[in-house]
């Protein structure tokens, strides 16, 4: 309890001062949740201490996001009338994270400075209940973004726990392939939508976004 007590302490009254381990810590089996760059991720992470100034870090991140209520929203927008069944509507995106964090005073606080890359795919199918109308999309992308984070962890000889509290994310460069197999002949609106739903794909794994209190915890060796 002593110990816990003290941690409570390091997080609330001295964010800047938490505890260090040993030079040349291997930290493995932690886990990483995360607000990253607009989804939801989790996945493990592995963090190599250098010194009491500089660790290095690779995570493999995972997200998925269900796009029912994003695609009602679009329809609805084009006719609130149009009476439809939507199939599939998901996000899957896998993540590589590779990067180092600066301890600049030795203590919890740091700033991480990361590298990802890996893929996001996207799937749409929607058919319409008044015609034959079909919407079948697949957009994959592969995808390089680049990350600064600010947060505090705590390490202790055999543990490891801490927080980013904000990052930013931007987007670097990427490859995208589309498959199709949609039908809007008879139905405008539906066409409108499958222009939409590309902006939105395309928006979603490009344009820069904010990596929000992203958790990690683990064991150290």
């Amino acid at each position: 309890m002593k110990k816990f007590a003290i941690i409570i302490a390091a997080v609330t009254v001295y964010p800047g001062t938490g505890l260090r381990a040993d030079v040349g810590t291997l930290e493995v089996g932690g886990m990483v949740a995360t607000l990253y760059n607009k989804l939801p991720s989790v996945g493990p992470e592995v963090d190599i201490n250098l010194n009491k100034f500089v660790s290095f870090n690779a995570a493999y991140l995972l997200s998925h996001l269900d796009l029912d209520a994003a695609i009602k929203d679009m329809v609805k927008d084009e006719d609130p009338n149009l009476d439809i069944d939507i199939e599939s509507a998901k996000l899957d995106r896998s993540l590589i994270v590779l990067g180092t964090r600066i301890y600049p005073f030795a203590g919890s606080l740091n700033i991480g400075l990361t590298g990802a890359t890996g893929q996001q795919r996207v799937d749409l199918q929607v058919k319409s209940n008044e015609s034959t109308d079909v919407i079948d999309e697949e957009i994959s992308y592969t995808l390089s973004t680049a990350n600064i984070t600010i947060g505090h962890a705590w390490r202790w000889k055999n543990a490891f726990f801490g927080f980013d509290w904000l990052g930013y994310s931007t987007y670097l460069s990427g490859n995208q392939e589309h498959s199709s197999n949609t039908h809007t002949g008879t139905d405008g609106a539906f066409a409108n939508v499958v222009e939409e739903f590309k902006d939105f794909s395309d928006a979603l794994a490009e344009e820069p976004g904010v990596i929000f209190l992203t958790a990690r915890f683990g064991f150290g060796f």
